[in-house]
C-alpha cells in the first residue's frame, strides 16, 4: 500500500490524476499573486497616507512651538521675527498709536484754552478712568491673576485658533479612521488565507480519497486476477492426478490378469505350466519392476 501512494504522487499514477494535480497548480498560481500585488498596493497606499498625516502634524507643531515662542502673537507667513519683543503696557511701543504729549493727548491735536484745562474740561482726545479708581461691584478685576504663576506661557491648545483646532481633529480623525481601514483590511486578508488553506486542504483530501480508491481497486482486480489462476492450476493439478489415477488403474488390472492367468495355467499339466511360466517370464519381471515403481510412486501421490 505504501509502494503504491509513492508510485502514485511521484507521477507513476494514472492520467486522470495528472490532469487534475495540473489543474490544482494552474487554479493556485494566479489568484495568490493577484492578492498579493493588491495588498501591497494598499500597504503603499496607507503608508502614503501616514506620511501625509505625519507632515500636517510636524507642520502644526511647529506652528504651536512658534506661537509659545511669540508669547501667543501669531506672524503671518513671510513676515521676518525679530528679538524684538513689544511692551503691551508702553504706548509707543503699540503698533498704529501715535505719540503723546506729558498730557496725555496726542501730538497734533488742537491745544484747550487754560480755562478748560483748569475745569477739566475734556481736550482732543477722550480719557479714560482714573487708574486708581474703584471697579464697579461685582465686574473683574483687570490685573494679573495673582494665583497664576508669573511668566508662565500659555498652552499650545489654548492658543490654537478655532480653525486650527478644528484642523487638527479633523487630521485625528482620519489618523483613526486609516488605522481602523488598515485593521480591516488585515482581518480580510486573514479571512481570505485561512479560506484558501481550507479549499487546499479540502482538495488534497480528495486526491488523497482518489488516489486511495484507485489503489484499493487495482488491489482487489489482482486479488480476482490471482483468484482465477489458483483455480485454473488447481483444475488442471486435478485433472493431471486423474489421468495419473487412471494409468494405475490400468495397470493394476493388466497384473491381476496376469496373476490369474498364471494360477489357471498351474493347474494344466506341467509340461504347459512349464512352457506358459517359461513365456510369461519377461512379461512377469516387467510387471514386478512396474508394481516397484508404482509403489514408489504411489507416496508422491
Amino acid at each position: 500500500m505504501a509502494a503504491a501512494h509513492e508510485d502514485f504522487f511521484n507521477g507513476r499514477g494514472s492520467e486522470f490524476d495528472l490532469v487534475q494535480q495540473d489543474e490544482f497548480l494552474l487554479d493556485n498560481g494566479d489568484p495568490a499573486q493577484d492578492l498579493q500585488q493588491q495588498l501591497q498596493q494598499h500597504r503603499q497606499e496607507l503608508l502614503q497616507q501616514e506620511e501625509e498625516v505625519k507632515q500636517q502634524q510636524q507642520q502644526q507643531q511647529q506652528q504651536q512651538q512658534d506661537l509659545v515662542l511669540n508669547n501667543g502673537v501669531e506672524f503671518p507667513s513671510g513676515q521676518a521675527l525679530t528679538d524684538k519683543r513689544e511692551d503691551s503696557n508702553d504706548p509707543f511701543s503699540a503698533p498704529g498709536a501715535p505719540p503723546e504729549d506729558h498730557l496725555g493727548a496726542p501730538l497734533g491735536a488742537p491745544l484747550a484754552s487754560p480755562l478748560e484745562v483748569s475745569l477739566g474740561a475734556p481736550t482732543g482726545a477722550p480719557q479714560g478712568p482714573p487708574m486708581g479708581g474703584p471697579a464697579p461691584w461685582g465686574a473683574p478685576l483687570g490685573g494679573p491673576d495673582l494665583g497664576a504663576p508669573l511668566g508662565a506661557p500659555q498652552s499650545a491648545a489654548e492658543m490654537l485658533s478655532p480653525e486650527e483646532a478644528a484642523k487638527q481633529q479633523q487630521q485625528q480623525q482620519q489618523m483613526l479612521m486609516l488605522q481602523r481601514q488598515k485593521e480591516e483590511l488585515q482581518q480580510q486578508l486573514q479571512q481570505e488565507i485561512e479560506a484558501r488553506r481550507r479549499e487546499d486542504e479540502t482538495l488534497r483530501q480528495q486526491q488523497l480519497q482518489i488516489a486511495d480508491e484507485e489503489i484499493k481497486g487495482f488491489y482487489e482486480q489482482r486479488e480476482r486476477h490471482l483468484e482465477r489462476r489458483k483455480a485454473q492450476l488447481r483444475a488442471k493439478a486435478a485433472a493431471a492426478a486423474e489421468k495419473d489415477k487412471k494409468d494405475c488403474g490400468s495397470g493394476w488390472a493388466r497384473v491381476l490378469w496376469l496373476v490369474e492367468r498364471s494360477s489357471s495355467s498351474s493347474s494344466s499339466s506341467s509340461s504347459q505350466a512349464a512352457a506358459a511360466k517359461e513365456k510369461d517370464r519377461p512379461e512377469l519381471g516387467r510387471m514386478r519392476r512396474l508394481l516397484v515403481e508404482l509403489a514408489a510412486e504411489a507416496p508422491r501421490a
